[in-house]
């Protein structure tokens, strides 16, 4: 089982929509990493995701259902995974990007995300939609999370509005003032 990019719920590993949301599921042709979005990179190894079903349609057509689920696996022969499943370790978030505005956001730990105030003014202090002080960053040790603080025109996670905090990892979308998509990387 695996969790869906968009809604986050439990999926089958070799499922090409989520059964739940319906999202189209996206797949690292080498890590073999659940992604979402056309155009998106994988947060592991920066390759193209494509479409699970793509993966799948080229990978000699099997019936075999063990064959079949071999295919969404990691290859641990790549360098994006380690062959010893007890040294994985977990590539944690550095920034955020915004590409229609050209901005990236290095991650700080307790760092304000707003127009008029905080860490990020010199990077945001052009968009308007934003508010003075906007969002916050936390990093958990483990995780990293973004608690909108009251904003005007809100904050959310792959399109879950953050009432107040949600957390967030590679290769997701954190929406800001329902205008600037910045991506997880």
């Amino acid at each position: 089982m695996t969790e869906c990019p968009y809604c986050k719920m439990i999926i089958d590993p070799d499922s090409f929509y989520c059964d739940q949301c319906g999202g189209q599921i996206y797949i690292c042709p080498s890590c073999h990493v659940f992604g979402k979005g056309e155009g998106k990179h994988c947060g592991l190894c920066g390759k193209k995701l494509i479409p699970a079903q793509s993966l799948h349609d080229n990978s000699q057509h099997s019936t075999d259902r063990s064959q079949v689920e071999a295919i969404f696996k990691p290859d641990t022969s790549s360098a994006c995974v380690s062959q010893d499943p007890s040294t994985i370790t977990t590539v944690s978030p550095s920034a955020l990007k915004c590409r229609s505005e050209n901005i990236v956001l290095y991650l700080s730990d307790n760092a304000i995300i707003g127009r008029t105030n905080g860490d990020y003014v010199t990077e945001l202090s052009g968009l308007i939609y934003i508010s003075g002080t906007h969002a916050q960053l936390h990093n958990t040790g483990a995780n990293w999370t973004i608690t909108d603080l009251n904003s005007r025109n809100g904050t959310k996670v792959n399109n879950i509005k953050c009432q107040p905090t949600l957390s967030f990892k590679i290769g997701d979308t954190i929406k800001i003032a329902n205008t600037y998509d910045f991506i997880v990387e």
